[in-house]
């Protein structure tokens, strides 16, 4: 069985309502939001002791401001976690390197502040010599 839905509306002093338009609809813009990742992160390599920056260029359409967060996986890419709150940028920098570095992945996810589809970039693997 259907059941067809109805609903009264009543406007009240429609033709005032008729003479506004509206400029800015925000919601269209939020929707047609998008992120291109255009430079992907490069594996690197580095000797013990010295720190490793991992860049990606991305790119936006739509309102907002782009967003980053960094990730390491520290177990040959199977699973991911967020780096500190610090790791917020298209570049991040890791802390003085050790042995047991050797074989991370980094990535990053790139997003905006109007709720564009979430982008991740590739893996980038560092090696510590």
């Amino acid at each position: 069985t259907r059941y067809k839905a109805e609903q009264m509306v009543f406007i009240a002093n429609g033709e005032a309502n008729a003479q506004e338009t509206q400029s800015d609809d925000t919601i269209a813009s939020d929707a047609a939001a998008t992120v291109t990742i255009g430079t992907q992160p490069a594996s690197a390599s580095v000797a013990a002791t010295n720190t490793q920056a991992f860049t990606v260029a991305a790119t936006k359409t739509g309102g907002g401001s782009i967003t980053y967060q960094w990730q390491i996986s520290t177990d040959g890419g199977a699973n991911f976690t967020d780096i500190a709150a610090s790791a917020t940028s298209a570049t991040y920098t890791t802390p003085a390197t050790a042995a047991g570095d050797n074989g991370n992945q980094y990535r990053v996810k790139v997003n905006t502040t109007k709720g564009a589809p979430e982008k991740v970039s590739n893996a980038a693997t560092l090696t510590v010599t």
